[in-house]
């Protein structure tokens, strides 16, 4: 059974969800804004710095260590 005929199976079942189903999402338009996404709080933007150099860092050092191997 595929993914659809589940989803309209479960339609069919509960004929209150079926008046409330929104069309189908064909992927070809970007996804409705349900509402404007707050500003970041300084706790927020310090939390995305932190994780942007621990996720960053090993790169660079991996980056460098392999630099200094070419010139040996």
């Amino acid at each position: 059974m595929s993914l659809r005929s589940k989803t309209e199976a479960r339609l069919q079942a509960r004929p209150e969800a079926a008046a409330q189903a929104p069309d189908a999402y064909d992927g070809t338009t970007p996804f409705p804004l349900s509402e404007a996404v707050p500003p970041r709080s300084p706790a927020q933007r310090w939390q995305l710095a932190v994780t942007a150099l621990i996720v960053l860092f090993p790169f660079l050092a991996l980056m460098l260590a392999a630099g200094d191997c070419e010139d040996g």
